[in-house]
């Protein structure tokens, strides 16, 4: 005893020098990480208000005239055929002119307001996804807030992706929680806005056909926001085949080569791709059949019951395959498997934290070039290849057996209530043990 007792005190004091070395709060330190990001957040505002000035082709040539028409003549402007765009950007193009404010301003404040809509979305899809974690949805929601890409295609270029793309988020958080009828109607309102939300409707489709806690009626929902949107116009004056037309003119046939796609690697100039209309064609078949194939064999790794990481990378997947073989596509239609990239990151962690750089780089490269006629120093053809190794990755991230027992399709997976059984042998106190001759 006397020997042992200057042992103990030692090794005492050596535990209390190490914590000693470590850093002692001098007050809750979950204040300053709020406050950290509440900054974040507000230099994100402040980044859009700095750019919100530059006048883009797109504004000059396109949305300035669309926003003086429907200023000028009102309501009544719907009944001719003034914009390509669908008629809930417009309605909402018509609500700001009504403002006085500067008309540069106007327009963009919608591509903005949705902007930090698409970061709610973000953060409450994460949110599904790790209820249990405190930062990690906030940190996904500001990241996205403060991407490039997104700043330069709201603030800058006054574009509508957030909010088309804002919606389709929406959509899989009510996935996740499994409340799909929601799921189904926001994913109608993306595609009322854009087009480019049914790259997402593969998946989605295979989901419904394979999971028997969907209603058989739940992708009629889909439908309500697309039929119902041209309404107003028509009772305006405007033709209903010419209203509900506006969603096959925007499909086309033919290539672009600038953009990022797999055409950037066969070197044809972009006059002559525009003429190609059976190597669209042909890229149309082939991007059918990648879907086809890859969504089979994402059913067969996983037996039928794919868990909810491996749907969240192929909801990433299928949103970058469909713009890299489809033609006439643009860059700024991978915004959607952009921002899906990005939250499969901050699922997948460390591992993939540096896969939204092989999206978001190429991808800004090219806004830059687009926007303000600066030399990317990097060609099409290598952001092409950047953009085909993360849908490669992407793929074989999806295709990885997933953490959870039983691939479960939902964050809310209900588990079977716990049979009621005898105490087990181990269990029992060891007075009874060793009453009964046990070893105690």
């Amino acid at each position: 005893m006397m020997v042992s007792r200057p042992v103990l005190r030692t090794r005492k004091k050596h535990t209390e020098d190490a914590e000693d070395t470590g850093i002692q709060p001098r007050f809750n330190v979950d204040i300053l990480v709020w406050l950290l990001l509440a900054a974040a957040l507000a230099v994100s505002f402040y980044a859009r208000v700095k750019v919100i000035d530059h006048q883009s082709p797109d504004f000059r040539f396109y949305l300035v005239h669309w926003y003086n028409h429907l200023r000028a003549d009102g309501y009544p402007g719907f009944a001719t055929n003034f914009a390509n765009y669908n008629f809930p950007y417009l309605y909402m193009l018509y609500a700001v002119s009504l403002f006085k404010v500067p008309t540069l301003i106007a327009i963009k404040s919608i591509s903005i307001f949705f902007d930090y809509l698409m970061g709610f979305a973000v953060w409450w899809l994460v949110k599904g996804l790790r209820p249990k974690s405190r930062y990690l949805p906030v940190i996904a929601a500001l990241t996205i807030l403060c991407m490039p890409t997104v700043i330069l295609n709201s603030s800058v270029w006054g574009q509508a992706e957030a909010i088309y793309v804002s919606f389709l988020v929406l959509a899989l958080g009510f996935w996740v929680r499994g409340r799909f009828t929601w799921a189904w109607f926001f994913f109608g309102v993306s595609l009322s806005i854009k087009l480019q939300a049914i790259f997402l409707l593969p998946l989605l489709g295979v989901l419904w056909l394979i999971d028997r806690r969907q209603k058989l009626w739940a992708p009629a929902l889909f439908l309500v926001t697309p039929v119902l949107a041209p309404i107003p116009a028509i009772i305006w004056g405007r033709p209903a085949g010419e209203a509900y037309g506006v969603y096959l003119s925007q499909a086309s046939g033919y290539f672009d080569s600038r953009t990022s796609n797999f055409m950037a690697w066969m070197r044809v100039p972009w006059q002559e791709a525009m003429k190609m209309e059976y190597l669209g064609n042909m890229a149309t078949a082939i991007t059918m059949a990648i879907l086809l194939i890859g969504v089979a064999a994402f059913l067969i790794r996983h037996k039928g019951r794919p868990g909810i990481e491996s749907t969240m990378a192929m909801a990433a997947f299928v949103t970058m395959v469909v713009p890299f073989f489809l033609p006439d596509m643009r860059d700024r239609y991978f915004y959607a498997g952009e921002m899906l990239t990005l939250v499969w990151a901050f699922l997948a962690g460390r591992r993939r934290a540096w896969l939204p750089l092989l999206v978001s780089v190429p991808i800004m490269l090219e806004y830059t070039f687009g926007l303000f006629h600066s030399d990317p120093g990097v060609s099409s053809a290598w952001r092409s290849f950047s953009l085909l190794a993360a849908i490669v990755i992407l793929g074989l991230d999806a295709f990885r057996t997933d953490p959870e027992a039983g691939g479960g399709t939902t964050a809310e997976t209900v588990e079977p209530a716990p049979v009621a059984e005898g105490p087990k042998p181990e269990d029992e106190p060891a007075s009874e043990k060793a009453a009964e001759g046990g070893v105690a």
